[in-house]
């Protein structure tokens, strides 16, 4: 059933678990450090909300074509996996969701939760120096502040004009001759 809660938080950014709370991800965007030259990929991190929402009419539907069971089996299945993971929380005081991260549960019965990284090792970081090679070091800017960085390339090249139009007056005058021809060979031209 987790692989299932998992799909839906994935594809549409958050999920309700009755007992539990709600999971939502959040999207952090890429970052620039001017000290070291260095651009960190944007970040997706899951964080939790110890409220008790209900789950919505389209998260059921979902459970429901991914079980592949009748509606009223679905949700009961989600609420006996829910029922169960609000156990095991209580009972270990600690639970790994995989991929998401670990929910623990302090002295005064309050649930946190310690996020995980979800996709940092496949965008490693950027180095800027890269970008730039030695002899072009100068035309690379980076202002003092919170401005854009500012790459111009020594061979950039002007933009050539595509004439669309000469492509489509050739089509229309072969498609006019294709029926011109069409008349002539079957003696109907008037």
């Amino acid at each position: 059933m987790f692989h299932i809660l998992f799909k839906y938080l994935i594809l549409k950014k958050q999920l309700h678990i009755p007992g539990i709370g709600q999971f939502i991800i959040v999207q952090l965007p890429s970052r620039l450090n001017y000290t070291s030259n260095v651009i960190h990929a944007p970040v997706s991190i899951v964080q939790f909300n110890n409220t008790n929402a209900s789950a919505d009419k389209s998260f059921f539907d979902f459970i429901t074509t991914e079980l592949q069971t009748g509606k009223g089996e679905a949700i009961r299945q989600f609420h006996d996996f829910s029922f169960k993971l609000s156990n095991l929380v209580n009972t270990q005081n600690s639970l790994q969701l995989p991929g998401m991260g670990i929910i623990s549960k302090d002295s005064n019965n309050t649930l946190s939760f310690e996020p995980v990284p979800m996709i940092q090792n496949y965008f490693p970081d950027v180095s800027l120096e890269s970008f730039a090679p030695a002899e072009n070091a100068e035309r690379l800017r980076i202002p003092q502040g919170p401005t854009a960085i500012s790459i111009k390339s020594a061979n950039e090249h002007p933009r050539k004009k595509y004439r669309w139009w000469i492509a489509a007056i050739i089509l229309g005058i072969i498609g006019v001759a294709a029926i011109a021809y069409y008349y002539i060979s079957k003696n109907q031209l008037f």
